[in-house]
C-alpha cells in the first residue's frame, strides 16, 4: 500500500478543508485513491464510503468533524471556526471509545489548563457565544424564570444513536420532565433547523395537548438558559453550556459529557468512564484539547479565547444588520464585498440602478439606502425627504493591496449614518464617535496593537509599490512631506475651506496650490511631494 504521509479525502465537502486537515493531521492531503489515512466527515451516513475503502485497503479511518464553536450562522458558506480530529472514534457516539473520551479519562490537566478552561466559559458566558451564533439573543415574552427546559433534537440526528438513545427517548425524557416539574413551567426548545423547515424535530408533535410552553422562535440558547432551573436534554451540545451557565442538567441519552458526574443520568453511561471529572477537565480535554481554533480570515491557528472574541465581533455585526438596504451607484465590482458586509438577520442588500429606483423601492419595504461617495451627498436630502435612512459608502482607511482604479476590491469600508468622515460641512458618525465615546479599556488596548502591527508592517491604504527610494537630503535643513490627492476628490472639496478652492482654481489645481503654500509658509525647507498612487498610474 502506497501513499505513506498521505491523507485520503472523498468528500466535496472536506476537501474544501483539505488545509485545515493538513495542519491538523500533519499529512498530505489527496483527493480520492489509496492512502495510508483515510479521512471522512465523522460516523455520519456521508462516511460511509470512506471508512469502507479505510477497512478494505487497511487504512487508518480518521473522523474530522465541525467544532463546538463553529460559526455565526450554519451551512458551509462560513468555514469552521473550530475542528475535531479523531483516530478511534468521534465524541457523539459513545457506542466505541472516542479521542475525546480517552483525554477525560486520562486527565492529567495542567494548573494553567484548568485556568484558561475556566477563563474560555467566563467569556463564552459574558458574550454569550454557541455553536452557531446568529440568533439574537431576545427574552421569550411569558416565560417566568424557574422553568424546567427540555431540549429537542432532529431526526436523524447522528448523536442520537450515537448517545445509546432514539427516538423514543424524547417521549420518554418529556414525560419525566413533567412529572419532575413540581408546578413549574415545562418549557421544549424546538431544534433551529426544525424552524427553518430544512427538518423535523421531535418534540413539537409530543407536546400538542400537554401544559408545556413550545418555543419556536430563534433566540440565542443563552437567553433561555437564564431562566432554566433544570434543563433535560438526550445529547445536544446545548446540554454541556448549560452546565457552564451553572443549570442542573439530565441526561437521557450519553453525549460527551455524561458519566463524569457533572449530571443526572437516566441512560447508563458505559462502564469505560469511571473517572469522576470537574466541569473545567471535561472542557479542558473538549474545547482545549480536541478542538483545533483557526483565524477566520488567515486559517491560522488560534486559542480558543481569540476564537471566542472573532466569533462575538462578527456575531455582533451579523445581528446589527436588522434592517432592510437597498443601495444605488455602486459599482458591480464593489458589490459583492458589500453584500458579505451587510448579511445579517434581514434579506441580504439589493442593488438598484438609480437613486428614483432605490428609494422607492426603499419605502415600499421600510429598507435603509446605501449610496457611494458624491452619489451619497447628491441624493442624502432626497432621500431623508422620502422618510427613509441614508447610508453613505467609502472605502476603509485600509483599504486593499492594490488601487481602486485597478479594480482592486476593498478590504474594509466606513458606513455613516450622518454624513462621511472626510464631509466637514456636517456631522458624521466617526466626529460623533470621536466627540461622544467613552474609549473602554480593552479598545485603547486594541488600538494600540492594531497601531503597533501597522507601523511594523508599514501597512498603508493602498500597499502599492516597493520600498521607498533612498534620497539624499540637505544637512541642516527641515523636511516637510506634501501629500498629493485626486484634484477632484470628493475629500478635496468638502473638506477644504471655499477660500482655498479658490486659491486652488487659480493657481491651476489643490495639488499645485498645496505645494506653493507650504513653501510660502516654509521657505527654507527641503520638500518632498508625494502624488496620489491614482494619479501615478495614469
Amino acid at each position: 500500500m502506497g501513499g505513506v504521509g498521505r491523507i485520503a479525502i472523498f468528500s466535496l465537502g472536506l476537501w474544501k478543508l483539505r488545509d485545515e486537515i493538513a495542519a491538523m493531521s500533519g499529512l498530505v492531503p489527496q483527493f480520492g485513491g489509496d492512502a495510508g489515512t483515510i479521512a471522512g466527515w465523522g460516523h455520519k451516513p456521508t462516511s460511509l464510503y470512506a471508512r469502507a475503502h479505510a477497512r478494505n485497503m487497511g487504512a487508518a479511518y480518521v473522523a474530522f468533524e465541525d467544532g463546538f464553536l463553529r460559526s455565526i450562522r450554519p451551512g458551509s458558506a462560513m468555514r469552521p471556526a473550530a475542528m475535531v480530529m479523531d483516530r478511534g472514534g468521534v465524541y457523539y457516539d459513545a457506542r466505541s471509545a472516542s479521542g475525546l473520551e480517552n483525554l477525560i479519562e486520562e486527565g492529567g490537566f495542567e494548573p494553567r489548563e484548568l485556568a484558561e478552561a475556566s477563563d474560555a466559559m467566563a467569556l463564552l458566558r459574558r458574550w454569550r457565544i454557541s455553536k452557531y451564533n446568529h440568533a439574537p439573543a431576545k427574552q421569550i415574552d411569558g416565560l417566568k424564570p424557574g422553568y424546567v427546559l427540555v431540549i429537542d433534537q432532529t431526526y436523524g440526528d447522528a448523536s442520537i444513536p450515537g448517545a445509546l438513545a432514539s427516538s423514543r427517548s424524547f417521549a420518554d425524557m418529556l414525560e419525566i420532565a413533567i412529572a419532575r416539574s413540581g408546578g413549574r413551567d415545562v418549557v421544549a426548545k424546538v431544534h433551529p433547523d426544525a424552524l427553518t423547515g430544512k427538518k423535523s424535530g421531535h418534540l413539537a408533535s409530543l407536546c400538542t395537548g400537554r401544559n408545556v410552553r413550545l418555543v419556536a422562535q430563534l433566540t440565542n440558547p443563552w437567553a433561555l438558559l437564564d431562566g432554566a432551573s433544570d434543563v433535560h436534554t438526550v445529547s445536544s451540545q446545548l446540554g454541556f453550556e448549560a452546565l457552564i451557565a451553572g443549570k442542573k442538567v439530565t441526561c437521557h441519552g450519553v453525549p460527551f459529557y455524561a458519566g463524569w458526574g457533572l449530571t443526572e443520568d437516566i441512560a447508563k453511561a458505559p462502564a469505560r468512564r469511571l473517572a469522576r471529572r470537574s466541569l473545567e477537565e471535561v472542557f479542558a480535554a473538549a474545547y482545549l484539547r480536541y478542538s483545533t481554533y483557526f483565524d477566520l480570515w488567515t486559517r491560522k491557528r488560534v486559542n480558543v479565547a481569540t476564537s471566542i472574541d472573532q466569533l462575538r465581533f462578527l456575531r455582533d455585526r451579523y445581528l446589527g444588520n436588522d434592517r432592510a438596504v437597498v443601495a444605488f451607484g455602486i459599482s458591480s465590482w464593489k458589490r459583492k464585498p458589500l453584500q458579505a458586509l451587510h448579511r445579517g438577520p434581514t434579506a441580504d442588500i439589493v442593488f438598484e440602478s438609480s437613486a428614483n429606483k432605490a428609494i422607492r423601492r426603499a419605502c415600499e419595504s421600510g429598507a435603509d439606502v446605501l449610496s457611494w461617495g458624491r452619489h451619497a451627498n447628491m441624493a442624502a436630502a432626497a432621500i431623508r425627504a422620502a422618510g427613509q435612512k441614508a447610508i453613505s459608502a467609502e472605502d476603509g482607511f485600509l483599504r486593499s493591496a492594490g488601487l481602486g482604479a485597478a479594480f482592486t476590491r476593498s478590504m474594509s469600508f466606513s458606513l455613516d449614518h450622518q454624513g462621511m468622515y472626510y464631509d466637514a460641512s456636517r456631522p458624521s458618525d466617526l466626529e460623533m464617535l470621536l466627540q461622544n465615546h467613552e474609549v473602554s479599556a480593552s479598545e485603547s488596548a486594541a488600538a494600540e496593537t492594531l497601531r503597533q502591527h501597522i507601523v511594523a508592517n508599514r501597512l498603508t491604504k493602498y500597499n502599492v509599490g516597493g520600498s521607498a527610494r533612498a534620497f539624499s537630503k540637505p544637512p541642516g535643513r527641515q523636511t516637510i512631506l506634501v501629500v498629493g490627492q485626486v484634484a477632484d476628490d470628493e475629500a478635496v472639496r468638502l473638506s477644504s475651506p471655499q477660500a482655498y478652492l479658490d486659491v486652488a482654481v487659480a493657481a491651476g489645481g489643490a495639488n499645485l496650490a498645496l505645494l506653493k503654500e507650504a513653501r510660502r509658509r516654509n521657505p527654507n525647507s527641503f520638500i518632498v511631494y508625494k502624488p496620489h498612487p491614482d494619479v501615478e498610474t495614469v
